[in-house]
């Protein structure tokens, strides 16, 4: 069994955040796996609506791809699932909107409908602190969302290596 895992986080929202790496979950422990992760990088995206979020994380995700498909047959792709209760607004279901969008466009794409998509709770923040993050590569100073969706790697690697 390959222990090599390419994982493509977003957090979406106002600004996004991205993260993607292939990271081999054969090592000892989440930090070391993520210091050693390759084909790795992080943006933040914007855009004046949830449509233009979408297209630019796709081409993200293409261009990544694009750099792997001789390596990796199969891609977590990871985005956090946050929804305030009761916020009833473009801000508060603008996430999820992104998030769907971005699912919907990567199968337009013919993308496997059975990738795996995990839609990781709001708590895998508790990942993003700079003693969490800074250790293991993944502090990206003045970047608040891509620093998000590298907590969510770390969540995703935390339950994929049983820690």
């Amino acid at each position: 069994m390959d222990d090599r895992k390419a994982i493509f986080c977003v957090d979406p929202g106002g600004s996004s955040g991205l993260a993607w790496a292939v990271v081999d979950t054969s090592w000892g422990t989440v930090a070391e796996a993520m210091r050693n992760r390759q084909h790795n990088g992080s943006a933040t995206v914007q855009g004046r609506d949830e449509m233009i979020h979408v297209k630019r994380i796709v081409d993200c995700f293409q261009y990544w791809t694009n750099g792997i498909e001789n390596e990796i047959t199969h891609i977590d792709l990871c985005i956090e699932d946050w929804n305030p209760l009761g916020k009833r607004s473009k801000e508060g279901s603008s996430p999820a909107r992104i998030g769907w969008g971005l699912v919907g466009w990567l199968m337009g794409l013919g993308w496997d409908p059975d990738m795996n998509v995990e839609w990781i709770q709001p708590d895998a923040q508790r990942f993003a602190t700079q003693a969490r993050l800074r250790p293991m590569d993944a502090w990206v100073v003045g970047k608040e969302h891509e620093r998000s969706a590298h907590a969510l790697m770390v969540a995703r690697l935390h339950k994929l290596m049983g820690s």
